[in-house]
């Protein structure tokens, strides 16, 4: 028995670094991001739930900023972060329809293909930064404007980027579905 719990351990710890490690490889898709650690989170149970005469009453330090013990509670908490994945799965669920999106750098201009290689963003890239000030005056950026047959319809400053406004605009103008 000594050795099934000492490998319970060893395969808990490895498993509360999976969802760190599915967020990382899926950087570009949240929905499949949430999916996969929601399924982690299901075999994750499912593993408590077989050997939960064995846990019943350990520390369970699945998660290093959370202290807990295998106990009822235990699913309770996992069933309300299965919750949140599934949440964050449906949130992600917005797909673009045939909208064209298009990077200008406003700062350091030089960075701009890094960063959108290592965010994981396919877009176009555009160096017309002093013709975006001209026509759309900003400060900060992230700024975007959404273009409609070649003429704006809607101007977003960075703390409107995000949010069901920002999302329903883009619905309404059919970018996303």
């Amino acid at each position: 028995m000594a050795c099934q719990l000492r490998l319970s351990v060893s395969w808990r710890r490895n498993q509360a670094a999976r969802p760190n490690r599915a967020s990382t490889l899926l950087l570009g898709s949240r929905r499949w991001g949430a999916w996969l650690a929601g399924l982690m989170l299901v075999v994750f149970m499912a593993y408590i739930g077989v050997f939960y005469h064995r846990l019943l009453g350990e520390d369970c330090n699945c998660f290093p900023w959370i202290r807990r013990v295998v106990g009822p509670g235990f699913f309770a908490g996992d069933a309300g972060m299965l919750a949140l994945a599934a949440l964050a799965g449906w949130r992600a669920r917005r797909a673009w329809t045939g909208a064209r999106v298009i990077a200008v750098p406003t700062a350091q201009p030089q960075f701009a293909g890094d960063f959108l290689r290592d965010s994981g963003l396919r877009v176009g890239v555009s160096s017309d930064a002093d013709l975006l000030r001209a026509s759309f005056p900003f400060t900060d950026p992230p700024y975007a404007v959404a273009l409609f047959n070649g003429r704006p319809a809607a101007t977003f400053n960075s703390g409107q980027l995000e949010g069901a406004p920002y999302y329903g605009v883009l619905r309404k103008l059919g970018f996303i579905r």
